[in-house]
């Protein structure tokens, strides 16, 4: 879905911006990011990657395991690259799972617009 705002005239300005989260101040207004844009688009995939399934009712599929204390046999990268094809289609993601020393993981997701090929 695309929102455009339109000038009195009916001129259009373009996509609306959307709101900056986690929210914060930008001088005395609520940060905002331009629709489409590598900050907004690695925003969305973040906040994907923030949520767990279940958690946002009107979209209980939304989301990713949690990873937190996760080894790296239970990272599964093809599964977090299918939640983002599913959600977020204005992106592909390159997914990564490194094993630390510590027995940890480190799980890097690298996106790239489908729509000007511009790296997020």
């Amino acid at each position: 879905m695309s929102v455009t705002v339109l000038e009195p005239d009916g001129e259009a300005l373009g996509p609306a911006p959307v709101l900056a989260l986690p929210l914060r101040l930008d001088g005395d207004r609520l940060a905002t990011l331009q629709q489409g844009s590598a900050a907004e688009l690695g925003q969305s995939v973040r906040l994907l990657m923030a949520t767990r399934p279940g958690e946002r009712l009107e979209s209980p599929a939304y989301g990713t395991r949690d990873y937190t204390f996760a080894n790296v046999t239970d990272v599964d990268a093809e599964e977090i690259r299918a939640a983002v094809r599913e959600h977020e289609p204005r992106v592909t993601a390159d997914v990564t799972v490194t094993p630390t020393p510590t027995g940890r993981v480190d799980i890097a997701v690298a996106v790239r617009s489908t729509t000007d090929e511009e790296d997020v």
